[in-house]
């Protein structure tokens, strides 16, 4: 009796385990998935920037010129013989104190431009004759809070951000100059915040001049186009 009574479990076992695969297949067979969608959305309006930039201008249709640097060449004995060149000392001319030229882009897809013109530079009556000023571009950096920080961007992802203005060497003659480019951003670039340093500020002054204490006139302008576009339909061209 009781080896006939193992002999019938074994065989229900078997079967058991027969009846099971069979079932785990059909299940296979009929896994089906759906799908829903929902929105994620946001409106973003293009601000306003209330920054002061010291002159209380500097604006161009919202994008604002909200720093430029001052340069001072220092001091140097003249000898009549050589020509010489002086590093300048670059300052900010507003409550940042830094010595960039930077630009704020709260969300304007125009485009814009920084061209940079002087007048002659003086002592009393006297203009410093037959010199030049060069400004040497360094790079343009994203300010504070506009770096790309999203870590899970696709390398090559097309959704980029906006590009990055150019920044130019600029020379200006002591004895005056017409607007010379300092950066430019194509439409829908340079948004978001964008410090612009100099790497140097130089000044060749030739000897054959009048000793005294000369200074200039920088003027700073920012229009909203990209740089041979000219100014937009609404003329916003704003000046230091």
């Amino acid at each position: 009796m009781t080896k006939k009574t193992l002999q019938l479990l074994a065989t229900v076992a078997a079967v058991a385990g027969m009846s099971l695969a069979t079932v785990t297949a059909n299940a296979d067979d009929g896994v089906k998935s759906g799908t829903q969608t929902t929105t994620a959305k946001v409106s973003l309006t293009a601000g306003s920037d209330t920054s002061t930039d010291g002159n209380g201008n500097g604006d161009a249709g919202g994008i604002k010129l909200t720093n430029v640097p001052n340069i001072d060449f220092g001091a140097q004995e003249l000898d009549g013989k050589t020509a010489f060149n002086l590093d300048g000392k670059l300052s900010g001319n507003n409550e940042a104190a830094n010595q960039a030229v930077t630009v704020v882009n709260p969300g304007i897809g125009t485009g814009w431009n920084v061209q940079v013109r002087n007048d002659a530079m003086k002592s009393g009556a006297t203009t410093l004759m037959a010199s030049t000023i060069s400004l040497t571009p360094g790079a343009a950096t994203p300010g504070a809070g506009s770096e790309d920080t999203n870590s899970t961007r696709a390398s090559d992802s097309t959704a980029q951000l906006s590009a990055a203005p150019t920044f130019d060497e600029a020379k200006l003659n002591t004895e005056g100059s017409e607007n010379q480019p300092v950066a430019t951003a194509v439409v829908g670039g340079g948004l978001g915040t964008w410090n612009m340093n100099y790497k140097s500020a130089n000044l060749q002054v030739n000897p054959r001049n009048v000793a005294g204490d000369y200074s200039t006139t920088l003027t700073w302008t920012i229009t909203n186009a990209p740089a041979g576009l000219g100014a937009s339909q609404n003329g916003q061209t704003s000046a230091y």
